[in-house]
């Protein structure tokens, strides 16, 4: 049976193509200025004191994706399915947001010296606490450009998303530059929350009066996904407070830090389209079209691993050398752990899509049992692992743990979605990152030199697959005409 086409978009709401590549676009500018951060601290600051700040950012981050996972996530699902309701279920859910963001706060404060204990380390309190009043002020960030998406909006929320990026990097740089050191840092990402509010507020404008709709569908509804959002970003840092507690070497933390925060990078960026897709998901299973739910997963599966597995490759590599271009070698020790932990942030990437595809129909309690038996598992193999392999252990233990997740959801959702990963395209990207890696493996590049090397096994990455015949002219045109390049889209042969 031919999947039905996709219903075209309401006006003033971008293409899913146009969407895609927007959000995509700024999330590798966000990338980008993540990047510059770190490593601008990371080389300032040096390993010790960025391995403070490493562990304290990533609390702030675990617990701030409550917020984004939960009524936001709401705004996107219940507005993209009753567009005529946006208002009222933009409002509504404002107002939760309103009240758990301030509660939050507020618990996060007070349990600052509690969690600093548990990580062996009482001098985290203070950071964790001015941290933690970022919380309030990224909350409403956040809910604006879930309106943004909801609506289909996807420049707009690129908009809000690049003043936030930019806003970040700025701040930052120039507070720790005048000597504020950490405190700086976040009092900069602070700073940052509130330029990107202004702008996503602005983009969306006042939100029309309309009448009250029922929040209790809401709250039920943000409840699950917030606590699905809770538990799969503790999956993904969980191997940060392990070595935090365990490591009786405080540069060490530093080096894992370093080693993480490459990793993660194309995670976050790929989220973009997670992003566009959860919303025409989303109207596809309230509709009960399955075929038009399997032709946008398989295609968003399709394109998560064309522009994750390449990163991948490439970075695992080149690993030792990307450490000390992008740190210097005084954290070359990260090398190793970076080649391991990159390749366990693809899989949980792609576990990501799966859970997206089952909270599109309504199932959330799947994935939050299964992130957390995880958990357990990423946490038992770091107790184990850590003694005796180092730092190195706790990436192993996510390697190990990232793969079960991902072969355990994908089986789940082929048997009851009839939804599954195009077996073709796995087979003929994963050959392409092969040789790419190989290539990269006997070619031990230092320095800026590494930058023509990954310029040109990208573009060697590219001719496997149309030699292949992965990449056809189809695929070509369709991105030329997203981007206003081309109007024309190639007939398949």
């Amino acid at each position: 049976m031919t999947p039905k086409a996709p219903a075209k978009n309401k006006p003033g709401g971008d293409s899913l193509a146009r969407g895609t590549i927007a959000l995509i676009s700024v999330q590798i500018a966000f990338m980008a200025g993540g990047y510059i951060i770190h490593f601008y601290l990371g080389r300032s600051l040096g390993p010790v004191q960025y391995g403070v700040f490493g562990v304290v950012i990533t609390f702030l981050i675990w617990v701030e994706v409550s917020l984004t996972g939960g009524f936001p996530y709401a705004i996107r699902k219940f507005g993209a399915e009753k567009p005529e309701s946006m208002s009222a279920i933009a409002r509504a859910a404002m107002r939760g947001q309103l009240i758990y963001s301030i509660l939050l706060c507020i618990i996060a404060v007070a349990a600052s010296p509690w969690i600093a204990a548990l990580l062996r380390d009482p001098s985290l309190t203070g950071f964790l606490r001015l941290a933690s009043l970022d919380i309030p002020i990224f909350a409403f960030y956040f809910a604006y450009n879930a309106v943004l998406n909801g609506k289909r909006l996807y420049s707009r929320q690129a908009i809000a998303m690049s003043m936030y990026a930019v806003t970040k990097v700025a701040a930052i740089i120039l507070l720790v530059m005048l000597g504020f050191g950490i405190k700086g840092a976040l009092v900069g990402n602070i700073i940052a929350s509130a330029g990107g509010l202004m702008v996503a507020f602005l983009q969306v404008g006042r939100l029309q009066e309309a009448e009250p709709y029922p929040i209790r569908r809401l709250i039920s509804y943000s409840g699950a996904t917030a606590t699905l959002s809770v538990c799969f970003t503790l999956l993904i840092s969980v191997d940060v407070f392990m070595v935090k507690a365990m490591s009786s070497i405080s540069a060490e933390v530093g080096y894992y830090t370093a080693a993480s925060t490459i990793a993660r990078a194309p995670f976050y960026v790929f989220l973009g389209i997670s992003m566009a897709t959860l919303p025409v998901i989303s109207r596809a299973a309230s509709e009960s079209d399955n075929s038009l739910v399997r032709q946008y997963v398989r295609q968003a599966f399709r394109l998560h691993m064309l522009l994750l597995a390449p990163i991948t490759a490439i970075i695992s590599g080149t690993a030792v050398g990307t450490v000390g271009l992008l740190y210097t070698n005084q954290y070359s020790e990260a090398g190793p752990v970076l080649g391991i932990l990159i390749t366990a942030l693809m899989m949980f990437g792609f576990l990501h899509t799966l859970y997206n595809v089952m909270v599109a129909y309504g199932d959330t309690h799947t994935p939050v049992l299964g992130t957390t038996v995880l958990i357990i598992l990423n946490v038992l193999g770091s107790v184990v692992l850590v003694p005796k392999m180092g730092i190195t252990g706790a990436a192993v233990a996510a390697i190990i743990t990232s793969i079960i997740g991902f072969f355990v959801s994908s089986m789940i959702c082929k048997r009851r979605l009839g939804v599954f990963i195009p077996l073709g395209s796995v087979i003929r990207i994963a050959f392409a990152a092969v040789v790419i890696y190989t290539v990269a493996r006997f070619i031990p590049l230092t320095g800026i030199e590494l930058v023509g090397l990954y310029i040109m096994l990208f573009l060697l990455y590219g001719v496997v697959l149309v030699v292949t015949g992965e990449i056809k002219r189809i695929d070509i045109d369709k991105v030329g005409a997203a981007i206003g390049l081309s109007r024309k889209i190639s007939k398949p042969a």
